[in-house]
Order: structure tokens, then C-alpha cells, then sequence
């Protein structure tokens, strides 16, 4: 599995409206589609990205302005403290930018033309990051993970080989996660053995 030169396809290129399940939201594309699972880390994405960005403006407003802002006091006996102070909340402003800009939101690219999948993180402006890829024939095994438990969702993972990295496709009703399965299933040309459909070991 590598990432190295391996990029994110672009947002465009639908072939048709999204089809929107509890699961998932399906995104047809020319070069095979988008799934972005309908989870609460996705949902909240955008918000918590805005959040971020605003009090990272804040803390470099906080560290810069004690030295702008008038009565600002610049002695040498407090040189050392302010620079230190200014010095931390630059550096949380920036990790602060930083995270938000990578992208919160996540979805699973199936590239039915290059033979990959890919996990990819998407900010709001649209700009992909991939996490993860990984060749079809580098998928050891589909499956659902059964819940057992009420109000707690199955989920849908891909296997990397037989390691025990996973990519989480999506989580909601299992009927969908089946129809879900049996259509990763014949687009990765994946043998029977590998499908499964008994909880995850």
C-alpha cells in the first residue's frame, strides 16, 4: 500500500445526482464513484473546520496584538514573557490553520479506471488529501461488523491484504451495507472467499 505520488481524483466529474442512503452518499463520477458515509464526523466537518480557523485568527490576533495594541507595555523586564507568550499562541493559531486545512470530512474514492481505492480526507473548499490507497488487488477482504448492541450501527470495512488495516466504507442499516458489499464485491473482482459476511474476527 503507498500514497506516494498517488492523488486525489477532483470533486467534478459527476455522471448523474448523488443518491443519497442512510449509509452513504453515492456520487457517480466518469472514473467510478464517491462514497461519503452520512456519519456524525462528516456532518459536523464544516463547522468544527470553521471553528478551528477562527480561533486560530484569534490566537495570533492574541499573540501579535500585545505588542500592537496601544498601552501595550514593551519594558525589558517583561520582554521575555511576551515573546514566549506570542511564540505559543502563533504556534497554536498555526497547528490550529493547519488542521483545519487539511480536511475533516472523509470519503472513499472506488477509481474503477486506475484499479484503486483511496481514503480521502476533503475541506470545505473542496480541496482532497488521500490517507490511504490501496490497489484492488491489494484488498484482502470486504466485510460487514455486525452490532449487536441498539442504536449502534454495522459498519463496512475493506481489508489492506491480511493486515489489520482497515478502511471503514460505511456504517447504517445492513441491508444497504449488503447491497453495498455485493457491489464492492464485483468491482474489485474480489474472489468469494474474500467477502464475508460474518462479523469481523
Amino acid at each position: 500500500m503507498t500514497i506516494a505520488q498517488t492523488t486525489a481524483k477532483p470533486a467534478g466529474g459527476y455522471q448523474s445526482e448523488p443518491r443519497k442512503l442512510k449509509s452513504v452518499t453515492l456520487r457517480s463520477t466518469y472514473w467510478g464513484y464517491i462514497l461519503v458515509p452520512n456519519s456524525a464526523a462528516n456532518r459536523r466537518a464544516s463547522v468544527v473546520e470553521v471553528l478551528c480557523l477562527f480561533f486560530s485568527v484569534m490566537l495570533i490576533i492574541a499573540g501579535l496584538g500585545q505588542w500592537i495594541l496601544p498601552g501595550a507595555t514593551t519594558g525589558p523586564e517583561v520582554l521575555g514573557i511576551k515573546a514566549g507568550a506570542t511564540l505559543v499562541f502563533v504556534l497554536l493559531g498555526g497547528v490550529l490553520m493547519w488542521y483545519a486545512q487539511r480536511g475533516l470530512a472523509t470519503e472513499v474514492q472506488i477509481d474503477l479506471v486506475e484499479g484503486q481505492v483511496r481514503l480521502v480526507a476533503r475541506n470545505r473548499r473542496g480541496k482532497a488529501r488521500v490517507q490511504t490507497a490501496m490497489d484492488f488487488d491489494e484488498v484482502g477482504s470486504a466485510f460487514i461488523h455486525r452490532s449487536h448492541a441498539p442504536f449502534v450501527p454495522s459498519r463496512l470495512f475493506l481489508r489492506y491484504c491480511d493486515t489489520e488495516v482497515l478502511i471503514e466504507v460505511a456504517c447504517g442499516p445492513e441491508a444497504e451495507l449488503e447491497d453495498l458489499l455485493d457491489r464492492l464485491a464485483a468491482d474489485l473482482v474480489a474472489p468469494p472467499s474474500a467477502v464475508r459476511r460474518a462479523d469481523a474476527a
